[in-house]
């Protein structure tokens, strides 16, 4: 999962003043990683969760949104890739989903089991998300900014297509 920067998260912000994650959308409609946690809420049985944040500014929040995680997912361990990348560097960003693979198979999940989300970030990272998942029986996931529907796309290269 790639993390968007949170622009105007608040200094004084706390995932326990919220209920639920209804009231969490509602005082604040604009949060960046509100598609990602409807990933969360539609696929609730995930059990991890490996972050990218951008070397320039969603990697220093991958702990507040740790924070909100746990609060509304308890269940979900968060591994946070080991550095900020360049959300804008193509190479970088497929580098950090190899990394991403290659420590989520260590758990013991297959590549069926693991899905892209291709909507935090910018375009880079959905370019990336889609490219990488061209391999067999790899998915990635998309959240739609009009509707909020959670729709994961498997796509195969075709032969002579």
């Amino acid at each position: 999962m790639f993390l968007s920067y949170w622009n105007n998260m608040p200094q004084s912000f706390n995932p326990c003043d919220f209920e639920n994650l209804e009231s969490f959308y509602l005082s604040y409609p604009r949060c960046s990683w509100e598609m990602q946690l409807r990933i969360l809420e539609k696929y609730n049985q995930i059990e991890y969760l490996y972050v990218i944040g951008s070397e320039n500014g969603s990697y220093n929040q991958i702990k507040h949104f740790e924070e909100l995680v746990k609060k509304f997912f308890p269940n979900v361990q968060i591994i946070g890739h080991n550095q900020g990348i360049d959300f804008e560097n193509l190479e970088k960003n497929i580098l950090a989903l190899e990394e991403a693979f290659r420590e989520l198979k260590e758990k013991s999940l297959k590549d069926n089991e693991i899905l892209i989300d291709t909507t935090g970030g910018q375009k880079v990272q959905s370019i990336a998300g889609a490219f990488y998942s061209l391999s067999y029986d790899r998915y990635f996931v998309y959240v739609s900014t009009n509707s909020k529907e959670v729709k994961v796309f498997d796509v195969i290269m075709a032969e002579g297509g």
